[in-house]
């Protein structure tokens, strides 16, 4: 029976600990033990529907009234699958162990999702798949398990899941980041795209340690080289053409900036070389990054590089003012100023960028943004795959 808990609020007790009642958890355990995600969501609605605010209830309260309602208006077979959800998860307690060639580590659900992901899964499938790949192994009393089997299993769950293509890409992720080859992602793109948000973003997700972007490499340079010797890096991008005359230049401004990523570009190449030696993963992001500029044949790496790029101006020019009324710095009312400019570089960018037959991605939306580049990336890694 339920006991008082507090004025407004479902509670849950689970060996001694009360937390609020989550209808998302219930509706999750629901997906993971089978159910599709619009049933899950009706059900997690009708089980919290039944629950009465001011009240703590038992967690196996709450279990056996929605295995009972699985059984009743599902089927017996998804009450059966919810129940030995339920189960393995109380053995949660039990680590299963990942043994390979580097070590022991225990298995992450979460760092599985993360690779299922990159695999070309959206984000709720990932989880979702990783789930039932933990499932397996639990109902299989599994407490250690080599990495080269517990691939064979993720490979065999999305097969059966999601189709050979994801099967595939998974597999070839696992060997371009144990590859002898380090894999190099350039991010380019004016100003304001959201290089730098989609360069963490797809570090968080490829596991990469380290990125990098253009203007640190800039500000780098300044340090050996003086404004005399090297007057271009010491102004920004869309500034400099201005600032740094260059002869018979019909379009200062693109002529300006060329220059300053030719200089800057040089900086970026030791990056990469400094990468092939250590053969570490690493993402550069930057405007310099003019497509054609850097050849991958130079190097002993894997390289893939996009081109971002706002199509609406509105709201690329929306972006500054936001970032103008959010910080102090003079940098975001410089960019609103010097937006015609900024809109000059990025159209030259993708216009070298479909010439050189790089893709350019929209970056209006993140998620749709790290979709599209993730599905590039994968393509182009396949193709370097076949040429070595």
């Amino acid at each position: 029976m339920p006991k008082q808990g507090e004025p407004g609020k479902i509670m849950v007790e689970k060996r001694g600990k009360v937390e609020p009642f989550s209808r998302d958890v219930l509706a999750r355990s629901l997906i993971g033990s089978g159910i599709s995600k619009k049933e899950a969501n009706f059900i997690a609605k009708k089980i919290e529907a039944n629950l009465e605010t001011g009240l703590c209830y038992e967690k196996d309260e709450i279990v056996r009234m929605t295995e009972d309602y699985i059984k009743d208006d599902v089927s017996d077979k998804a009450a059966e699958n919810f129940r030995e959800l339920i189960r393995s998860r109380r053995e949660m307690t039990q680590i299963i162990v990942v043994a390979s060639r580097k070590g022991e580590m225990p298995f992450s659900k979460v760092i599985l999702a993360r690779s299922i992901r990159v695999a070309g899964a959206d984000t709720e499938t990932a989880f979702e798949t990783a789930q039932e790949v933990e499932l397996r192994l639990r109902s299989s009393k599994t407490t250690r398990i080599t990495s080269q089997k517990l691939r064979e299993i993720v490979q065999e769950t999305l097969e059966e899941k999601l189709g050979s293509e994801f099967s595939r890409n998974y597999l070839l992720w696992r060997r371009v980041m144990n590859a002898k080859k380090p894999f190099l992602l350039l991010i380019g793109g004016a100003t304001g795209v959201g290089k730098s948000t989609l360069a963490i973003e797809m570090a968080s997700l490829l596991e990469i340690p380290y990125v990098i972007s253009t203007d640190i490499i800039r500000e780098m340079m300044k340090t050996f080289f003086t404004k005399e010797l090297f007057p271009f890096i010491y102004y920004s991008s869309y500034t400099v053409g201005k600032e740094v005359k260059t002869p018979l230049a019909a379009n200062p401004i693109l002529s300006g900036f060329y220059e300053q990523s030719a200089a800057v570009n040089v900086g970026v190449k030791a990056m990469i070389k400094r990468a092939e030696i250590e053969n570490v993963p690493m993402i550069i992001n930057g405007v310099h990054l003019i497509p054609g500029a850097i050849s991958s044949d130079e190097f002993d790496a894997r390289i893939v590089q996009i081109m971002l790029h706002l199509p609406d101006k509105s709201v690329h020019k929306n972006r500054f003012k936001i970032r103008q009324r959010q910080t102090s710095k003079r940098e975001a009312s410089s960019y609103v100023k010097h937006f015609e400019q900024i809109c000059m570089i990025q159209d030259y960018l993708v216009e070298s960028a479909r010439k050189e037959g790089v893709p350019v991605i929209s970056s209006l939306d993140i998620e749709k943004t790290v979709d599209a580049s993730l599905k590039h990336i994968t393509r182009r890694l396949a193709g370097l795959e076949g040429q070595d």
